[in-house]
């Protein structure tokens, strides 16, 4: 014969198990809230990179731009004064520089610059570096 269980002890063990499905439901959601904070940090991270390489990349823009605006080589070192600290206070943590640029001809006098700028967005990650060469317009046009 079945054996009876009084309606009591039903009732205390449902509001155990009522119990365990809030405490799973809450473990649940603890998880997919952390998941979202990770996405969202992953997210201004990635963000911030992003601005800090399109800054760079404005930056030799403009001192390409200056320069060919400017060739005369007399001005050359003003703008490149005015640049260097445009460039320090853009990105505040670069290292910057522009050297003239290696020629293939070992006769020749470099004409060119070779913008290097090298920066670090978050202390875990390598540096990032951005070469450009830049050449300004040559006195003869080309046919």
């Amino acid at each position: 014969m079945p054996r009876l269980v009084p309606s009591r002890l039903r009732r205390i063990s449902a509001r155990g198990y009522v119990l365990f499905d809030a405490l799973v439901a809450v473990v649940l959601l603890a998880g997919a809230l952390l998941g979202t904070a990770m996405a969202l940090v992953q997210s201004l991270a990635s963000s911030r990179a992003s601005a800090l390489q399109t800054a760079a990349v404005d930056l030799a823009a403009d001192l390409g731009e200056a320069l060919q605006a400017e060739p005369a080589a007399d001005t050359r070192g003003r703008l490149l004064a005015e640049w260097s600290e445009r460039a320090q206070h853009s990105l505040p943590s670069a290292a910057i520089s522009a050297l003239p640029a290696p020629s293939d001809d070992p006769g020749a006098s470099a004409s060119g610059l070779e913008v290097k700028i090298t920066w670090r967005d978050i202390p875990a990650s390598g540096p990032f570096t951005l070469h450009l060469p830049i050449v300004p317009p040559s006195a003869d046009p080309q046919p």
